[in-house]
């Protein structure tokens, strides 16, 4: 049995970008890190991420619209050991639909270990099933960059 779903595949993708890079069109996610967190042996990194509205699937919801985005997020620190975070599911609330060409933010922490990593966020675009990524790095010392 192989799970062929579009989380599963998203996280596939997320790993692949991690490792090999991918498709320089499909880099439209745009990733923030904010100041890392120390706690215990672990960080919390808070993340901005802003996806290309025409990658939402928006739903009505009351007087406005939710956009749910699943996240998958890939990590390795610089010796090639790889963290196996859960994959997320992020939720905006909107007043209006947003105008094309334009981004929704999310927000989210992760847990990562306290070393240097790559990380690598992926969404998969409903309308046209592609895999959009993006790429950051954490430095604990330096914060994110």
């Amino acid at each position: 049995f192989a799970d062929k779903s579009p989380s599963t595949e998203t996280a596939r993708r997320a790993e692949s970008v991690l490792l090999f890079g991918g498709p320089a069109e499909d880099r439209r996610l745009i990733v923030e890190l904010g100041a890392p967190v120390r706690h215990r042996k672990s960080l919390d990194v808070p993340v901005m991420l802003g996806v290309p509205v025409e990658a939402l699937a928006l739903q009505p919801q009351g007087t406005g619209y939710l956009a749910e985005v699943p996240l998958a997020v890939a990590a390795a620190d610089e010796n090639g050991r790889r963290a196996d975070l859960p994959a997320l599911r992020l939720q905006a609330q909107m007043a209006t639909v947003p105008p094309a060409r334009t981004y929704a933010r999310f927000r989210t922490v992760l847990a990562l270990r306290e070393t240097p990593q790559q990380l690598v966020f992926t969404v998969r675009d409903p309308v046209t099933g592609r895999v959009l990524w993006g790429r950051a790095e954490i430095a604990p010392d330096r914060g994110g960059k």
